[in-house]
């Protein structure tokens, strides 16, 4: 028997559903399926839109107390985010749910769509926190975390085709969201255990939680930094992690990425100076993780760096800021020419890496202009192993600006 056939329950509209606010009803779909428990609040214009047009609340249900004492709201928070986690892992393992809130046809994925409503859910988890909403928050960066480990398992290519071709105007966002794809990835090429990765990827989109006015700032500022901010950036590490613990984070393996990502291998590095072991290898990849997709970024006195570039930089520090194993591993895990990464080939065609191969020199090559400098408008692709397809030169994104629609398509339908 369906809901709709009882006179208790009634649609779900505006007036129990706001972004960021504690829904006073639990919120259940036609089938009688919970959908958001009482208490809990929606962190997504998709996840908002979604309860207004599957959702119905039970009219009889007691509302949610706002009053109620903080330790019994803890208690039940606590542990409605264990049942939570418990059901989105087992929809995760059995892909019986869209964990992103998209279709799991795969051809309805369209990776601009599934970056934007990250980083959306990344910025209400945020908030949460500012907010001084811990345990939601905490909740939030678990569920973005595996939304991650699932989309690295059915998209990596793509969701990384898309991070390296794309800047957009949530620069600071993006930045915390290739650390963590990137360190699912090389976590993955290290064997590193499914729970293990997860930490590793909720340190990951945590690391800047202390810095993100000061990085506003920053990102304005024409000049390279002072030696005055130098010393509040060192000290920046320490101030997230204290925002961590206050606000109930415990786990060892997240809580060491956000204060040791800018530890080196050589102990030049902050706050602690740790050298060689002394850093985990989750904190490295972290580490290694961070300093690349910095180098991918603009800035008002440093142009960004290909993907391509990035690497070469990582190699020629070796031993010496991250050890040669990480090194190795992390460019393994995304290629020397990472999906994304527009080249040119030795028959003069342009074109966008879209696959990695076994060969981490030799990609897929998705051919964008014709060597007469047309647009080609036919799929072809091309295996850069064979000689005549040998990747001569990598180029900046915005070489072409009449090739980005071509790339917006690539990434939003390319399988």
């Amino acid at each position: 028997m369906t809901l709709v056939n009882s006179n208790r329950y009634q649609k779900a509209d505006n007036a129990h559903i706001k972004i960021g606010q504690p829904v006073k009803n639990s919120i259940y779909s036609l089938s009688g399926k919970l959908l958001l428990k009482k208490g809990l609040s929606v962190v997504s214009d998709r996840q908002l839109l979604t309860l207004q047009k599957n959702g119905y609340v039970d009219a009889q249900e007691p509302v949610h107390n706002n009053q109620k004492t903080n330790l019994s709201h803890k208690a039940e928070a606590e542990r409605t985010i264990r049942e939570i986690e418990v059901e989105i892992r087992n929809s995760y393992q059995n892909d019986n749910i869209r964990i992103s809130g998209l279709s799991s046809n795969p051809k309805d994925y369209n990776l601009f769509e599934i970056k934007k409503e990250i980083l959306d859910r990344l910025c209400c988890a945020f908030k949460l926190l500012d907010n001084n909403n811990p345990i939601e928050f905490k909740f939030s960066i678990k569920s973005l975390a595996l939304t991650i480990q699932y989309q690295c398992s059915a998209h990596p290519d793509r969701l990384l085709g898309v991070l390296h071709q794309d800047q957009g105007p949530d620069c600071n966002l993006i930045t915390p969201l290739k650390r963590a794809v990137i360190c699912e990835l090389v976590g993955k090429q290290a064997g590193l255990g499914e729970t293990v990765r997860l930490s590793m990827i909720c340190g990951a989109f945590t690391c800047d939680v202390g810095f993100i006015d000061t990085q506003n700032e920053l990102a304005m500022q024409a000049e390279p930094l002072t030696d005055k901010q130098r010393e509040i950036i060192k000290y920046l590490p320490i101030k997230s992690e204290k925002l961590l613990l206050k606000a109930g984070i415990n786990d060892p393996i997240w809580l060491r990425a956000v204060r040791h990502h800018h530890e080196r291998f050589d102990g030049s590095g902050y706050p602690d100076s740790l050298n060689g072991d002394e850093i985990p290898m989750t904190t490295e990849i972290t580490a290694i993780a961070d300093a690349y997709s910095a180098m991918l970024k603009q800035t008002l006195f440093r142009n960004k760096r290909t993907g391509n570039k990035a690497l070469k930089l990582l190699y020629a520090e070796r031993n010496k800021l991250f050890n040669s194993n990480t090194v190795d591993l992390f460019i393994k895990a995304i290629g020397v020419y990472p999906p994304g990464t527009l080249v040119k080939l030795k028959n003069n065609e342009i074109g966008v890496v879209v696959k990695r191969t076994k060969n981490i020199q030799t990609p897929i090559v998705l051919t964008l202009m014709k060597p007469d400098g047309s647009l080609e408008l036919t799929r072809i692709e091309r295996e850069s192993s064979h000689q005549n397809y040998k990747i001569i030169a990598v180029l900046p994104s915005n070489t072409y600006n009449l090739l980005q629609e071509q790339l917006q398509k690539v990434w939003g339908g390319y399988k």
